[in-house]
């Protein structure tokens, strides 16, 4: 009998470990840096908030609040009327919360809340500040980092941009991200993160062009036809937007269909993908581009992305649908600032698509904890939720060792799909073609996809 009692006692006891293990696997936190796993406070929470008047920003406080399960939009607009908004999510089941001052908390029993949290310091550092791996990019001088702070998009912008000024050094501040890029003393940032209108910090991390020299051909003839039966979709009446590093041409298969918004040119990186977007075929017809009739306009790259600034006009005025983009932001950088302010453009913006190169690091260890040719795409914005990022391919459809490999640094799926990478012939400055290698060229091939599809 004593064995019986002690067989069901030890069942009893693995059941409620497995049960404990699967509650905090479906309700841990992701952040940046790491993986948190709260326990249900809600009541606890209720009875003591510790509330101080000091993290009061504009009237309002931060807090995580996870749910049992995502509330409703109907839900969370009751909420917001009671004083609670809902602002950023963080997977799983948690939202950044800005609550007003004099918010009744007994209110929360009431909205399926599993647990509320202070929002830690050390909760808005990236993988790499919490881990010490600083790109050297971001390394400018006297000890300082040159780093890009995220602040919660319902403050006063130049309210925030005053107290980082009064602090540190500003570089720059993007109003629709709102990000402000400062320099900031290394042994300053985790005291710096207790500023309570502060959501997260990361390095700038450097960019890079992302091709490599090899030789072969790249060529389209499905969707736009030769035959004057089939398919005559070449992306004509179609804006596409390539970031590189510089104005490209001149080449006659752009003529008419280029704008510059750039007068510097620093390569012919640009030239050859754009080349693989549009480019005419007129002196040899074997190097005409993939949406051969689309026009595309030019921005610079590295560092400020100015095409990501400017597609908030430039959707409407020049009708821009497609960004193509070949340039790395550091490997497995995480979920960026720049990541969360593409995917709420393609959000605003419904016929909007960001194209990525996945990055030729993938035979890199990048930290993610698999090991190397895991997890090595090269860039925060590439692993944004709504955006593409483009894997390598040789002509047999087999996936160049160097091409950049997922998952996202949370798991999720990357690239989403590959194209020809692998000696890609395309057009170089001035009249003249070249065969190049990498993911840049896998990019641009997608993008000119897009076009033939977008005018179809």
């Amino acid at each position: 009998m004593l064995k019986n009692y002690t067989a069901a006692l030890v069942l009893l006891l693995l059941c409620s470990t497995g049960l404990i293990r699967a509650a905090e696997e479906k309700y841990g936190i992701l952040l940046n840096s790491a993986t948190i796993s709260p326990k249900e406070n809600l009541q606890e929470y209720i009875q003591s908030p510790a509330i101080t008047e000091a993290e009061l920003v504009s009237g309002v406080y931060f807090r995580y609040v996870q749910f049992r399960e995502i509330p409703s939009t109907e839900e969370k607009e009751k909420m917001k009327s009671a004083g609670m908004e809902l602002l950023d999510y963080l997977p799983n089941y948690t939202f950044v919360a800005a609550f007003v001052k004099d918010f009744d908390l007994n209110q929360l029993s009431a909205w399926n809340i599993r647990s509320v949290l202070h929002i830690a310091p050390t909760f808005k550092l990236s993988m790499q500040l919490a881990n010490n791996s600083i790109p050297e990019e971001a390394k400018v001088e006297d000890g300082k980092l040159l780093v890009n702070i995220v602040y919660y998009a319902i403050l006063d912008d130049s309210e925030v941009l005053l107290a980082v000024e009064k602090i540190y050094d500003v570089v720059h501040q993007d109003l629709i991200a709102n990000v402000i890029t400062a320099k900031v003393p290394q042994e300053q940032i985790l005291a710096f993160a207790g500023n309570h209108f502060i959501a997260s910090i990361e390095p700038v991390n450097p960019s890079e062009k992302e091709d490599l020299l090899n030789r072969s051909l790249h060529r389209s003839n499905v969707i736009s036809s030769d035959w004057s039966g089939g398919r005559q979709y070449n992306g004509q009446g179609v804006s596409v937007m390539l970031q590189d590093d510089g104005m490209i041409g001149p080449h006659i298969d752009y003529t008419g269909r280029l704008v510059h918004y750039i007068s510097t040119n620093s390569g012919n990186h640009g030239d050859h993908c754009g080349g693989i977007i549009m480019a005419a075929g007129n002196l040899d017809p074997t190097a005409k581009g993939m949406g051969w009739g689309a026009t595309i306009y030019v921005y610079g790259a590295s560092p400020s992305y100015p095409g990501f600034d400017s597609i908030y006009n430039h959707y409407v005025l020049h009708g821009i649908v497609i960004t193509s983009t070949s340039y790395s932001n550091g490997c497995n950088a995480g979920y960026t600032s720049l990541a969360q302010e593409l995917d709420m453009q393609t959000l605003q913006m419904n016929s909007l698509i960001h194209v990525f190169s996945a990055g030729n690091s993938g035979t890199s260890d990048c930290g993610y904890g698999a090991g190397a040719g895991w997890a090595n795409v090269t860039g925060g914005h590439k692993v944004g939720k709504n955006v593409i990022a483009v894997g390598n391919l040789d002509y047999t459809d087999a996936l160049n060792t160097s091409s950049s490999r997922g998952p996202a640094h949370d798991g999720r799926l990357k690239p989403e799909v590959c194209g020809m990478g692998t000696n890609v012939y395309s057009t170089m400055d001035p009249n003249d073609y070249q065969f190049l290698t990498g993911t840049s060229m896998s990019c641009p091939g997608v993008s000119g996809t897009f076009s033939q599809l977008y005018q179809a």
